[in-house]
């Protein structure tokens, strides 16, 4: 009996070294946070999280490889002053992830170019422009800001037949 005891305890002990072993052996993760009201110079923690993508990107790679990480990134709208691009060091491995999620319940935005206010807009009264324009646009067209070479014409929104945007050189 005492035979038995010994080598279920001896058995018991064994597997609980391996699984000692193996959680020992798991990476830790660390979780970087972004939010638009955050700020690059803080550490990217949930109460002082990045502001950019970029400054995710970078802590991501300073963690470094053999650690699993992961950058959840607050609701709101970020405007990407450059292409965000994530290669292999960004996304990790099966065993040591790195994974990029919006905040739960919150949606998130990545705008590639810059808002544009409606005050910078105002009618077309270039006659040049306003000869090539299809008769059923015009009126609806406003250039932006002056000094700008583009207008955009604008889409009435009962209009599904025109574009939501086009776009005309003032030059040609």
């Amino acid at each position: 009996m005492r035979r038995k005891n010994r080598a279920a305890s001896g058995l018991i002990c064994s597997l609980l070294s391996i699984l000692a072993a193996r959680a020992a052996a798991a990476p830790a993760q660390r979780t970087f946070y972004v939010s638009p009201g955050g700020d690059d110079r803080g550490q990217g923690t949930e109460g002082k999280p990045f502001a950019t993508l970029l400054r995710a990107k970078a802590a991501v790679r300073d963690a470094g490889p053999n650690q699993a990480r992961k950058v959840v990134v607050g609701g709101g709208a970020y405007y990407l002053k450059e292409t965000l691009t994530l290669e292999k060091e960004d996304s990790g491995t099966t065993k040591v992830p790195v994974v990029w999620q919006a905040a739960p319940g919150e949606e998130v935005r990545l705008v590639g170019g810059r808002a544009i206010p409606p005050e910078a807009f105002g009618p077309v009264d270039s006659s040049r422009v306003i000869a090539r324009l299809d008769p059923a646009a015009r009126g609806k067209v406003v250039p932006r800001s002056p000094g700008h070479t583009r207008a955009v014409l604008q889409r009435p929104a009962d209009d599904a037949r025109s574009l939501a945007q086009r776009r005309l050189d003032h030059d040609r």
